[in-house]
């Protein structure tokens, strides 16, 4: 998307009942675009794809076009604009790919991943305005990345300026004729940024921003299915904190774990079904589902601080979010939060299933008093007799 003109303010940004004040941007700096990951950077032709990719100071905007700016280090494909997450680059194994880098920071920059992810680190350094050339043959299939570091820490991703230097680098089976072809086979891309200064108003003690392909719950894409399609997804952790991702409603096949270095693909007979699957950070998997029933669920991240509204740098009071109207899912979450909307289409020719009998329980939620300065205890008691459960009772688990 083309923007002629793009207004650089210096405000007040909202985190949660806390307002602090934020330089959102320089002059010559650009804003970057949400990246979907479904159009493959480059040209692909003779079994070669040719990329041109550039490091770029850029305007994050995880809330969208009408949100605030925050001013970071991006990818950029050449003649375009940069992206948060960095250009997607897919192809079939065994196919070359080419790359050229151009440093367009004030500050040295250090590539990694641009290589066939066999298990072999690498490296490339690159100094301001400097540019290089890197050919290799991609053989590995699986789910991989490549980031870049303009700061030295003792981990292997960064939360700050440079913590959206990552893309994703997909290698499918040989012969695939159409990388990414199907509509219902995605790359979520999670990424995060804290502020380096301390914040005693907020919760956490700091800024932060979780987000999937560069937007940040209410603003993450929506997603939908229809009952029986076959969906897989490639997540690829790019950010210096685990996140247990957890999918309402159904099971899904973990496929693959991998890291920085290579990707660990299952057969059948070793992959598990799950709900919920650990991605450490700097870390991949893949994973496939098929919806049978229709409704509306959610895929999030299930650490209740990187989905907590205490987190949420908003340009106005939660009640005013951009293009969203007062409720209670958009109120009450932030962060790594995704929809997914799953229809029958085949609803009005379904034969009406029989009745089956059914139970009639009773749940109460209960709460016990705290001894001072602590926090009450909830649960989920049912009633098992006539007579109600107290209601400071307590059964754990529920």
């Amino acid at each position: 998307m083309h923007r002629s003109i793009f207004l650089v303010i210096t405000g007040l940004l909202l985190a949660g009942a806390g307002a602090r004040s934020v330089a959102i941007g320089h002059a010559d700096a650009e804003p970057a675009t949400p990246n979907d990951n479904r159009t493959p950077a480059g040209a692909l032709a003779n079994g070669v794809l040719t990329v041109s990719l550039e490091l770029r100071s850029s305007l994050w905007m995880p809330n969208g076009d009408s949100g605030f700016a925050l001013p970071i280090a991006a990818f950029a494909e050449s003649g375009k604009p940069a992206s948060i997450p960095g250009p997607l680059i897919r192809v079939p194994s065994g196919t070359e790919i080419r790359i050229s880098v151009r440093n367009q920071l004030d500050v040295r920059a250090v590539l990694h991943g641009l290589r066939d992810h066999d298990g072999i680190a690498d490296s490339v350094a690159l100094a301001p305005g400097e540019a290089r050339e890197i050919d290799f043959i991609a053989r590995a299939v699986g789910t991989h990345f490549y980031y870049a570091r303009t700061t030295s820490t003792p981990d292997i991703m960064s939360r700050g300026a440079d913590s959206q230097l990552a893309g994703a680098l997909i290698v499918d089976p040989p012969g695939a004729s159409e990388a990414g072809s199907s509509a219902h086979d995605r790359v979520l891309v999670i990424t995060a940024w804290e502020d380096a200064r301390r914040d005693s108003s907020m919760r956490y003690g700091k800024a932060q921003l979780f987000a999937i392909n560069g937007l940040s719950w209410p603003h993450t894409e929506h997603l939908s299915y229809a009952v029986g399609d076959t969906v897989r997804w490639r997540v690829i952790n790019a950010s210096q904190h685990g996140h247990p991702m957890h999918l309402h409603g159904f099971y899904f096949s973990v496929l693959s774990h991998g890291t920085t270095l290579e990707d660990t693909l299952y057969d059948p007979a070793s992959r598990r079904n799950a709900v919920t699957e650990a991605m450490l950070a700097a870390s991949t998997m893949s994973l496939q589902w098929v919806p049978d029933r229709a409704g509306n669920w959610l895929y999030h991240c299930h650490f209740i601080n990187h989905v907590d509204t205490d987190i949420r740098l908003a340009d106005a009071p939660r009640r005013a979010m951009v293009g969203m109207t007062r409720t209670h899912l958009a109120d009450a979450m932030s962060g790594l939060v995704m929809t997914i909307s799953v229809r029958d289409t085949a609803a009005p020719h379904r034969a009406k299933r029989p009745d089956i009998p059914r139970r009639r329980l009773r749940l109460f939620v209960t709460e016990r008093t705290p001894p001072a300065g602590e926090l009450p205890s909830y649960a989920f008691v049912q009633q098992m007799g006539a007579r109600e459960p107290a209601s400071d009772s307590m059964r754990l688990p529920g």
